[in-house]
């Protein structure tokens, strides 16, 4: 009987171990994975955490094994002297043995949390120097990325072949290059490809190119025309003679067969006879004069281009009978005619020479309405057109595209408003004529009289010499923006002056002594008030929006409230009874000063306005222009009609591009030399004694030489600066590509060019307003009102444009974008790829361990294999005990 009771308290103690060693074995061994799941986070620690953990392990599972052997030993000695709590011992030693394996998982825990924490506190203790150098640099990395570039460059053009190049920085795991030429796709190169040729291109034809790397990587955008090179042109001097003076003519020169194809050069003329230097293929060309207003005014020539002519000195003669070009002239004249709600019709003159006209246009009103009219080809000998199916009440700009013989074009414009609910507003009162005309085209209205409703839409408005005396009628137009009424007779402003709208005024050469109507015009930018009769300034005293203002040739004896305006940056005082001007000295923001006929003897005054652009100091008694020598951000000076002999304190003002030293005591320009960037130099009436300077100033385009008593070595240089382009212009040395110009007058620079002040209707001519016009080198006018408003929106919108690009802005900003995507993504790659190869390492590193159990998991087998020798003892001692009570 107790043999039996020990047999079954064996085999029930074998089967509990057994089963507990089968349920722990995996739980441990999932344990021991999660653990070295979370050792691999750091692959410079992993290998001492592991033995820290093994540690742990073996302490905890030598505790393990004394607990069972001390178990082991208390069952054997309760079975030997009790057999009757065989349940009850069996029941103790599985909870002892629970306790045991949760006690033992709690140690390894704590020890794990312990070693991490160190690792954590002081993990120098744990890393040599070069793997702390290595988290450094990466740490460093991160936060100091390269910004990935593709710089293109175009490195060769022939004229049907473009050869461009490109640099990398910053780029990561790039293989291959997308090559584009206007915006298709047109080859795919390796990454490590640095050139690409474009063969089979258009001559003269522009192409866009840029590139784009597999990982999204943009180049810049990079255009070019193939053209032939410099070894396929022969240099070229070609005159063209006229028997009248030129007015606004061009010369276009076209190259009209196949070897010639896709050359078009076009120059204005100024004179009779000019020459024209150009470098062109071998081949036959056609030379066409025409008038850049007119263009039926128009007759072609051809002419050939030999390869071993000396050009220089055999120029190709064109002749032209201009005079009769213009008697045959036929002008494009216009009228709207049959206005109503949904309609209207355009009649033109028949030109011979118009060879097609197109037609189209968009329509709004001073809402959200909006109306398109689609492109109408219309071919020669049809005269007019009727718009049909137009949305009433609405303000139609139509263009009209003209084609002329010769391939020469022309472009119009007209503006129409259809009837409507406006056309019955009660009628604007007009006293001028001329006013009431230019309202009525500017508004689009042309068979019926303007209405107050009709004015709102008038937002500028320009009549130059139009001998307007009276305003009335603009009191209505409250969007009015731009107003240019330069030479009219004009003398009472008051109604404009509930024009609150109105940023750019121009009313020069008229007759206005009260400013008073001006006084609430917070908005002006621009006020223009040169030649007029104005003595008092103070009404436009808060004015302080002003960016440009021009007050020249009035009665004006005090500029106190010069200190009120805190934006101008171009001002003209001159020829005004000052007795104090020095407070424009205190004027910062200045940037082009013209103080013509003032008196000035002293200029120091300006010492602190070094960051002028354009001074105009002529008709003045300075001597000591020493202050100057500072100023070296100037490009436009004039100083003539002055006392000054002394240049020296110009000679470090490299910038400057324009200068005017007429009428002065000047006797040696050799301070010049070095202003290399002067391109227009007038150094006429001054008892100098040698012009040699002039050969160091590379960049010259004309220079005035009127008064000077020139040696056989200054005609010999002035020849070779003849001969390079520089227009000369001296009494006895005539310059055969011009015709001999009036000598410019004291004050012709006095308001510089138009890109130093946009606003600038002066241009330095008598400080005569041109409302814009300008008559420039080329003789071409473009006329007062188009170039008048250009003018003021550009004088306006100057501050707000600097350093914005809104067309090109909007596609760098993509390619800015989609480059940084790029860059993120491989960056992305770059630390998986970081990720996989460490961990690739730390699984070599440990492959011994890797075919060997975990500790806890050898424990567990130990384990096992106790339980199942006692489980076999059982068996046994069962089987003898059967087998004696049988026999």
């Amino acid at each position: 009987m107790r043999r039996k009771k020990f047999t079954r308290f064996i085999s029930g103690f074998s089967a509990i171990v057994l089963v507990l060693s089968l349920v722990l074995m995996p739980v441990q061994v999932l344990a021991e994975t999660e653990q070295d799941g979370d050792q691999t986070q750091s692959v410079n620690n992993e290998e001492f955490v592991t033995e820290q953990a093994n540690e742990a392990a073996d302490n905890a599972t030598e505790g393990e094994n004394e607990e069972s052997e001390e178990s082991t030993d208390s069952a054997e000695s309760e079975e030997i002297t009790a057999d009757e709590v065989e349940e009850t011992e069996a029941d103790s030693v599985e909870t002892d043995s629970t306790e045991a394996e949760t006690q033992q998982v709690q140690e390894e825990e704590e020890i794990e949390a312990a070693v991490n924490e160190e690792l954590v506190e002081e993990p120098e203790e744990f890393l040599e120097d070069s793997e702390v150098t290595t988290l450094a640099e990466d740490e460093n990395d991160g936060s100091e990325v390269q910004e990935p570039e593709l710089i293109l460059s175009e490195e060769e053009v022939t004229k049907d072949s473009v050869t461009v190049s490109w640099e990398s920085s910053g780029l990561q795991d790039v293989e291959e290059i997308e090559v584009y030429l206007n915006f298709e796709l047109v080859d795919t190169v390796s990454a490590d490809t640095t050139s690409y040729t474009f063969e089979g291109l258009t001559l003269g034809e522009e192409y866009t190119i840029n590139l784009l790397t597999d990982n999204y990587v943009f180049s810049n955008y990079l255009y070019s025309t193939p053209y032939w090179t410099n070894e396929e042109l022969v240099p070229v001097s070609i005159e063209t003679k006229v028997d009248v003076p030129i007015q606004d003519e061009l010369l276009l020169i076209r190259g009209n067969e196949e070897s010639t194809e896709g050359v078009e050069e076009s120059h204005y003329l100024s004179s009779a006879n000019e020459l024209v230097e150009l470098s062109l293929p071998v081949g036959s060309f056609e030379a066409i004069l025409y008038s850049g207003s007119d263009p039926s005014i128009s007759e072609s020539i051809t002419f050939q281009v030999q390869d071993g002519v000396n050009y220089a000195n055999n120029p190709i003669e064109l002749q032209f009978n201009l005079g009769e070009m213009r008697e045959e002239s036929e002008p494009f004249e216009f009228e709207i005619v049959d206005v109503d709600e949904t309609s209207f019709t355009i009649k033109w003159s028949d030109v011979t020479k118009l060879l097609s006209i197109s037609l189209f246009g968009t329509g709004s009103d001073l809402g959200d309405t909006r109306d398109y009219i689609e492109q109408i080809l219309l071919e020669n000998g049809v005269t007019e057109y009727t718009f049909t199916d137009l949305t009433p009440n609405i303000l139609y700009n139509i263009y009209l595209e003209m084609q002329y013989l010769h391939d020469l074009s022309d472009l119009e414009s007209v503006k129409v408003k259809t009837d409507g609910e406006d056309a019955d507003a009660p009628e604007v009162t007009f006293e001028s004529d001329n006013l009431k005309q230019a309202v009525s085209e500017e508004v689009g209205v042309h068979t019926r009289n303007v209405t107050e409703k009709d004015i709102e839409y008038l937002e500028n408005l320009t009549v130059t010499d139009g001998d307007i005396a009276s305003l009335k009628g603009l009191e209505l137009a409250h969007n009015l923006r731009l107003l240019y009424l330069l030479e009219n007779k004009i003398s009472d402003l008051s109604p404009i002056e509930q024009l609150e709208n109105l940023e750019d005024l121009s009313i020069g050469f008229n007759q206005v002594q009260d400013l008073s109507s001006l006084e609430n015009l917070t908005t002006l930018s621009y006020l223009n008030l040169n030649n007029n009769e104005v003595s008092d300034l103070s009404p436009i005293s808060n004015l302080t929006n002003l960016i440009t203002l021009r007050i020249g040739y009035n009665h004006i004896e005090n500029i106190d409230i010069l200190e009120n305006f805190n934006k101008l940056q171009y001002l003209d005082i001159s020829s005004n009874p000052l007795s104090d001007y020095s407070i424009v000295g205190d004027i910062p923001t200045l940037t082009d000063l013209t103080m013509s006929d003032l008196g000035i003897t002293d200029i120091n005054f300006l010492s602190n306005l070094q960051q002028l652009k354009s001074l105009y100091l002529s008709n003045n008694a300075i001597d000591d222009i020493q202050v100057l020598s500072g100023f070296d951000q100037l490009n436009n000076l004039s100083l003539s009609s002055n006392n000054i002999s002394n240049l020296s304190p110009l000679e470090g003002l490299t910038n400057l591009q324009s200068v005017n030293l007429q009428s002065n005591n000047i006797t040696d320009i050799s301070p010049l030399a070095n202003l290399t960037e002067i391109e227009s130099l007038n150094l006429s009436n001054n008892p100098i004694e040698s012009v040699s300077t002039l050969g160091e100033l590379s960049n010259l385009q004309s220079v005035y030489l009127y008064g000077i008593e020139l040696s056989n070595d200054d005609n010999e240089l002035l020849e070779r600066l003849s001969e390079n382009g520089v227009f000369v212009y001296h009494e006895n040395f005539i310059d055969d590509r011009q015709e001999v110009p009036e000598e410019e007058d004291e004050d012709t620079d006095d308001d510089g060019p138009e890109e130093d002040d946009p606003a600038n209707d002066d241009d330095g001519s008598n400080n005569n307003d041109n409302g814009g016009t300008e008559d420039n080198d080329t003789g071409s006018n473009n006329g007062g009102s188009e170039n008048d408003n250009t003018d003021s929106n550009n004088e306006g919108l100057e501050n707000d444009n600097t350093g914005s690009n809104n067309g090109d802005s909007d596609e760098d900003d993509n390619v800015s974008t989609d480059a940084t995507d790029g860059d993120n993504e491989t960056a992305e790659d770059q630390d998986s790829g970081d990720s996989e190869a460490a961990g690739t390492s730390s699984d070599t590193d440990s492959d011994d361990k890797d075919n060997q159990l975990p500790n806890t998991a050898t424990n567990t087998f130990n384990l096992i294999l106790f339980g199942t020798v006692i489980l076999v003892a059982g068996m046994i001692s069962l089987y003898f005990t059967r087998k004696t009570k049988n026999s």
